[in-house]
């Protein structure tokens, strides 16, 4: 009694102390858990390997409606995911893993799933409540499982392109087997530990670098610590084997447009950010959240460009009032495209803006210079998908939320248009391509799963 009455002290009197000696994070590190690392050999996983032929006539070919436990409305957590067969994966908020075949048609569906499902060769890797690891194969019969160190947010899981499984969880980036073994974790000094829920989206390149944009509060004087008085944000480079590669600052108390990262995850060689020219004011207490939504549209936006090994190849800036909120897609020769929306409240108030202007899609090199542009009615809502022929596919919304699709060709041309498809209300997630040849998708406030295939 006596013994544990001393130790209760000690905890209070550690607590006591770094309340006043600012080392709320030395406190936070010493509760966390120590990930441990297992011993080889390690066995990668197998990426799937195909093609999306791509879509010539398009016709909206079925919608698959999820009705188990639908207590309110419901979406899917995640986007698609298709395997070489022509399968489709995907998780609602309602906790279940569906498999479809490419008609339309229940394959299976689990219960007790809610986080992010990659798929490989070797079956589907998925999170179970509560945080724990699996892998099913393909008739969603558990293979192994593994209890999870942390808990896991949506799209948690990434599958680099050397077939080892990724996650962030904030404090720490884990790479694992296909046995589940753990291979190497990544202490991230760099991200901020008070987002375990929205730990920074890593993204790769052809050698399994990770990359990853990451922002954390800092005191200037006591860098020690840290604090809300400043606000840092990086880009971050680590190897395949979890050693640090470089940092570089990308601005310091600035707002970063955090959805502006790859598409699918994967890089060539070129590595785009954008900043807003908008600074953070911690002191500004009574600032509203329109006040500081509208000052982060309205500045300047900026976009940098970098190379692998962290150096910046150039930059360009958009002076139109919007944010670059949807990913980017990186094209099969390592060209870039990325869409800019103006923001809706200055397309009806700023005459000056001109109406061409408003939703532009544009095309660069990988060197900075303008490919080609284009300009659609609404706002688009999805990154661009590629086929195999380098054709893109890319989603518009409505002001009346009505979703449209449209394919271009490699040049920039229309291919074809398919306006208003019935039902669907904004995009959700991303655009998927199946070998089948069939684009998937999900919508907003729905669940509903669609799919557009040949006419």
């Amino acid at each position: 009694m006596m013994r544990n009455r001393m130790v209760s002290i000690v905890v209070v009197l550690f607590v006591f102390a770094c309340s006043f000696s600012g080392c709320s994070r030395l406190l936070y590190s010493a509760m966390y858990p120590i990930l441990h690392t297992d011993k080889g050999p390690f066995i990668p996983f197998t990426p799937l390997d195909f093609d999306f032929p791509g879509i010539e006539s398009p016709v909206q070919s079925w919608t698959y409606h999820w009705p188990e436990d639908y207590e309110r409305t419901l979406e899917a957590v995640h986007s698609p995911t298709v395997d070489e067969e022509g399968n489709i994966y995907f998780i609602g908020k309602n906790g279940y893993l569906y498999s479809l075949d490419p008609s339309g048609e229940v394959r299976w569906k689990k219960k007790g799933i809610h986080a992010s499902i990659e798929v490989t060769k070797e079956g589907i890797l998925a999170i179970a409540r509560p945080d724990i690891l699996i892998l099913l194969d393909f008739d969603g019969n558990i293979l192994w499982s593994k209890p999870a160190t942390w808990a896991f947010g949506y799209d948690a899981l990434q599958l680099s392109p050397s077939g080892y499984l990724y996650y962030n969880e904030g404090e720490y980036i884990v790479c694992l087997d296909s046995q589940g073994k753990t291979m190497w974790a990544f202490h991230n000094i760099y991200g901020r530990a008070e987002t375990l829920l929205r730990a920074e989206r890593l993204f790769f390149d052809e050698d399994s670098n990770v990359y990853m944009v990451c922002s954390r509060s800092f005191d200037e004087k006591h860098p020690q610590y840290t604090d809300e008085e400043h606000m840092e944000t990086s880009l971050v480079s680590i190897s395949s084997k979890g050693k640090f590669r470089w940092r570089q600052i990308l601005c310091k108390n600035r707002n970063y447009n955090d959805r502006f990262t790859p598409k699918d995850g994967y890089i060539q060689d070129t590595i785009l950010v954008a900043l807003s020219t908008s600074t953070l004011n911690f002191e500004s207490k009574n600032a509203t959240w329109e006040e500081w939504s509208n000052d982060k549209c309205v500045q300047p936006k900026v976009i940098k460009a970098f190379n692998t090994d962290g150096e910046e190849l150039w930059e360009r800036t958009e002076e139109k009032p919007g944010l670059f909120d949807i990913q980017y897609s990186v094209g099969p020769n390592g060209n870039i495209v990325y869409a800019f929306n103006v923001d809706s409240y200055y397309k009806n108030h700023d005459e000056s803006i001109p109406e061409s202007e408003y939703h532009v899609l544009s095309y660069v090199s990988k060197e900075g210079s303008d490919v080609w542009s284009h300009s659609f009615e609404h706002a688009m809502h999805t990154p661009v998908t590629f086929d195999s022929n380098g054709n893109l596919y890319v989603g518009t919304v409505s002001p009346k939320n009505k979703d449209s699709l449209y394919s271009l060709s490699s040049d920039g041309q229309i291919r074809w248009e398919l306006k208003n498809i019935e039902t669907a209300y904004r995009y959700a997630h991303n655009l998927v391509g199946s070998p089948s040849p069939k684009l998937y998708f999900t919508t907003e406030n729905q669940s509903l799963l669609f799919c557009i295939g040949e006419s």
